[in-house]
């Protein structure tokens, strides 16, 4: 539903009588969430917004954000979350595994099918026919993707698992995740099962560890007690492993432990100067908790501090950040010092997943380009063409079947070899091609009658117009384009218009940027200073409208030294380049 962009119709905020009313709703429609959970979900003092939008296929859809960041969002009436609210409450609706390669398939808008389902040994989740459904991926059970149940679990298997499963409308990377703040999943490990050693010949869990456990701690509940093995039982009914402290820690101790690690995992890792200010929720909800440990959960509720207020100001009393209230009951996050002692010192776990994992860690986007590591877009562009039955006689012989995907140079290679091999070149005039049968055929319409030759340019353009164009764009530190897709159709430049505002004021629109793959928000920042005006990030006119950048004045000059030389983007990808003011002759 939103892999194709949408048209935003109205972003407004929601009163509070809408608020207690989407609460309501929550409580009902989800029957894991309790009406504190939907008042934790929604504070009453944070920012709540209501996006009317209609979708590429024309659906109209109502999406909810909390400070920007979308949690739910109703169709028909009907109310889902979005990957974001299910990172943070897993176990809101069921949730089906399947194989990480069908991930990309889904990212392209096709459903779930039953065989690419994984069915743990504990069977399927309680499933409802046409009920909301999480899709995770083996390994970690972070929502990649969510839709609705084509039948009943039991009738799945009835089915043999055979068939559709999921019809897919929500997905990880696509235009409704954009919306938010682009995070990237949390690590969260699978829900354990009983092990081999811990199940009985008839299927059921032994609780040998727990009577073990139980012979561990004595009658008085006195500590040094032998256990079973000779060894001294924990007063706390821990046993702890050699380096470890001699005093345990309290669990409200050790939660905020982990509350301070997990705030400079985030600060270290995840925050950058851009993102800033950044409201307390989002920090706590979207940053610290994505990278806490995967078997434990972050709740600031069950550490000695009992509210997030009074934890960030114990980090400000350090030093360590800046917090103010940007509006009545709102605190947001202003700044960080990056040159802290504690963060300096601070080794980011291996084992969480963070913005500084290694590739098979982190999931990727489907994308149209490649960005460096800030954020600009440095990337190798790729004109695609795909070939086509017409002209699969050419193409054939070089191991070329239809559908195959060629880049420019390998097709003029193509057709170089195939007329040189055919002996089609005229002896008389080199600069002239003889059309052979095929080579007629495949370039020729049958209303121009029977042409004997074509130039060489002409050859090469008449091979392109009648194969499928397309563009691949591939990170610099990227040299073989095997796994990148293909982008199917002409990739569009960006245009740079000048529109004359009330007033006869001038304003500069930059649009298709998001083709590139560029970072809006850093663009319009850089062209900000740079030009010393106002920059803004608007929804363009049309459903098939992106984003587009605005700033005042005529900017062109600017606009093509940033785009050209600092983003390095060919020039005939660029249009407008003619708008830039005339320089005025002196006398």
């Amino acid at each position: 539903m939103f892999r194709k962009p949408f048209h935003v119709k109205s972003n407004t905020n929601m009163r509070g009588s809408e608020r207690r009313n989407l609460k309501s709703r929550l409580a009902e429609c989800f029957s894991s969430l309790t009406p504190e959970d939907a008042t934790e979900i929604f504070p009453n003092k944070a920012t709540v917004n209501v996006m009317k939008l209609t979708t590429h296929s024309g659906d109209d859809c109502l999406v909810y954000l909390l400070e920007s960041q979308p949690l739910f969002f109703e169709v028909n009436d009907r109310l889902y979350p979005t990957v974001y609210m299910l990172w943070t409450h897993p176990g809101m609706i069921p949730s089906l595994t399947t194989w990480p390669p069908v991930f990309e398939k889904l990212s392209k808008g096709a459903d779930l099918m039953l065989p690419g389902v994984l069915v743990p040994p504990v069977g399927l989740p309680d499933l409802l026919r046409n009920r909301p459904c999480s899709i995770s991926l083996q390994g970690n059970r972070a929502a990649m993707a969510m839709g609705t149940a084509t039948m009943s679990s039991q009738a799945m298997v009835d089915a043999g698992m055979k068939g559709k499963g999921v019809s897919i409308i929500h997905c990880f990377g696509d235009h409704l995740w954009e919306v938010g703040n682009k995070s990237l999943p949390p690590s969260l490990s699978d829900i354990t099962e009983p092990s081999a050693e811990d199940v009985n010949t008839d299927g059921v869990a032994n609780d040998n560890a727990s009577a073990n456990e139980d012979q561990t701690v004595s009658e008085n509940g006195g500590g040094g007690e032998p256990t079973k093995d000779g060894e001294a039982a924990d007063p706390d009914g821990i046993m702890k492993g050699e380096g470890e402290e001699e005093e345990s820690l309290s669990p409200a101790e050790q939660m905020d432990t982990l509350l301070y690690q997990a705030l400079l995992h985030c600060l270290k890792t995840r925050i950058k100067a851009t993102d800033l200010p950044m409201t307390t929720i989002i920090l706590y909800r979207t940053h610290m908790r994505s990278v806490c440990p995967p078997d434990v959960n972050l709740d600031v509720k069950k550490s000695s501090h009992k509210k997030l207020g009074k934890f960030l100001s114990f980090a400000q009393s350090k030093g360590l950040l800046e917090v103010k209230e940007t509006s009545k009951g709102v605190d947001s996050l202003m700044g960080f010092d990056r040159r802290h002692n504690d963060l300096t010192e601070f080794e980011v776990p291996e084992n969480v997943f963070s913005d500084d994992s290694t590739p098979e860690q982190k999931f990727e986007i489907p994308s149209e380009g490649g960005k460096d590591a800030k954020g600009g877009w440095q990337a190798s562009l790729n004109e695609m063409y795909s070939v086509t039955a017409t002209v699969l006689p050419i193409m054939e012989p070089f191991g070329y079947r239809k559908g195959s995907w060629m880049k420019l140079e390998e097709v003029r290679l193509a057709v170089t070899e195939y007329i040189k091999s055919n002996g089609l070149v005229d002896p008389l005039n080199r600069s002239q091609v003889t059309l052979g049968p095929h080579l007629h055929d495949a370039l020729m319409e049958r209303t121009e009658g029977y042409i004997t030759q074509l130039s060489w340019d002409q050859v090469f353009k008449r091979c392109f117009a009648k194969m499928s164009s397309g563009y691949q764009m591939l990170p610099t530190s990227q040299t073989t384009s095997s796994s990148r897709a293909v982008i199917k159709g002409k990739l569009k430049p960006i245009s740079l218009k000048i529109e004359r505002k009330a007033g006869n004021k001038l304003m500069t629109v930059i649009q298709n940027l998001d083709s590139y793959s560029i970072d809006l928000k850093e663009f319009a920042h850089k062209l900000q200073i740079g030009v010393a005006a106002s920059a803004t990030i608007t929804q363009g006119q049309g459903q098939k409208s992106g984003q587009e950048v605005r700033v005042q004045g005529n900017q062109v000059t600017y606009l093509e030294k940033l785009l050209l030389d600092e983003y390095q983007i060919p020039r005939k990808y660029v249009q407008g380049l003619d708008l830039a003011p005339k320089s005025k002759k002196k006398r």
